[in-house]
């Protein structure tokens, strides 16, 4: 049975309107809850994204900074230099 079914059938029942109004409020509360959680859950998968992308482009940075480092100490330090 669909909602539409559901209202119309409680159209022919004595106080059917206030039933129709309670359940289309009940549901309106359920949403606007669900709402609520399905936001706050996006904007905690963004700031992890954010976060874990900050976390690897750290790590890729130390890493480029570590090769950058060794590779002047190779240039600076010439073969001669070394004995």
């Amino acid at each position: 049975m669909e909602m539409k079914q559901v209202y119309e059938a409680l159209e022919k029942v004595e106080n059917g309107a206030d039933l129709i109004a309670a359940i289309k409020g009940e549901i309106n509360t359920l949403n606007n809850e669900a709402k609520k959680h399905r936001t706050a859950g996006e904007q905690s998968a963004t700031k992890l994204k954010s976060e874990t992308a900050g976390e690897q482009s750290a790590t890729k940075l130390k890493s480029i900074l570590e090769a950058v480092s060794v590779r002047r100490r190779i240039k600076i330090t010439r073969p001669n230099e070394r004995e």
